[in-house]
């Protein structure tokens, strides 16, 4: 089976200088566009890009609630599971 190790030092640790989330419910927040030039902001592609950005996001927002869920689900089976094991091993 998997090992996987969700404590707070595992997800403290730094992946190419950045440091990660501690919590899948911390997702980046919106970009500050008060300092582009209003010519700038007009652009298609910077349009485009922005659009893009604010897709992504969303979708990234709906997988860490979709992975929190899951994570629920093997939580719960897993007690199950260790509770079963419990009662066959007093038989």
């Amino acid at each position: 089976m998997l090992d996987l190790d969700f404590t707070d030092d595992a997800l403290d640790e730094t992946h190419a200088g950045l440091l990660l989330p501690k919590t899948p419910d911390q997702i980046p927040e919106r970009l500050d566009l008060s300092g582009i030039p209003e010519s700038a902001l007009r652009s298609s592609a910077l349009d485009a890009v922005l659009q893009q950005n604010d897709d992504l996001m969303s979708r990234l927002s709906v997988s860490l609630r979709r992975i929190s869920f899951l994570e629920d689900k093997v939580k719960s089976a897993v007690a199950e599971t260790e509770r079963h094991q419990s009662r066959h091993d007093n038989l």
